[in-house]
C-alpha cells in the first residue's frame, strides 16, 4: 500500500505542531517554576486582620542583619527595653506603650508612625531593630 502524496506534508505539520506544543509547555513550566521560586525566596506573609487579607510587611530585598539580642518586640517591650532603640527616650517609649495598650498592639511596624515622637526618619533608623513577634 502506498502513502497518499499529502501524507509527507501532513507528517511535517504534525511533527511541527508537536514541537511547538512541547516548546510552549516547557516555557510555561519554566515561568511557573521561576514564579514559585521567587514567592518562596521573598516569603510573602499573608495574614487576616479583621477579616481582610493583606501583606503583613513590605518585602525588603536588602535588609541589615541584626543580632537577635538587639531586636526589640514593640508589642511586649517595657520602657527600658524600648529606650535601647536609637532616638527613643523615656517620653517616646511611654507613647509607644500607650499606643500599644489603646490599640490592642501593633499590627505593622509602620504603625509606629502614628506614635507621637516617631517620624519617617526615626522609623527608618529603628526599623531593623524592631519586630512584632
Amino acid at each position: 500500500m502506498t502513502k497518499p502524496q499529502n501524507s509527507d506534508k501532513n507528517d511535517k505539520y504534525d511533527d511541527l505542531s508537536r514541537r511547538i506544543i512541547t516548546e510552549i509547555f516547557i516555557t510555561v513550566a519554566s515561568v511557573l517554576s521561576i514564579f514559585v521560586y521567587l514567592m518562596k525566596e521573598f516569603s510573602y506573609n499573608f495574614a487576616y486582620i479583621r477579616g481582610t487579607p493583606y501583606v503583613a510587611e513590605t518585602v525588603v530585598i536588602v535588609k541589615e542583619i541584626v543580632p537577635d539580642e538587639m531586636i526589640v518586640n514593640i508589642n511586649t517591650a517595657g520602657i527600658d527595653e524600648l529606650m535601647t532603640l536609637e532616638g527613643i527616650g523615656e517620653v517616646t517609649a511611654k507613647n509607644i506603650i500607650d499606643y500599644r495598650e489603646n490599640n490592642n498592639g501593633f499590627l505593622t511596624i509602620d504603625e509606629l508612625l502614628k506614635v507621637d515622637g516617631i517620624g519617617e526618619a526615626k522609623l527608618e533608623k529603628i526599623r531593623s531593630y524592631v519586630t512584632l513577634e
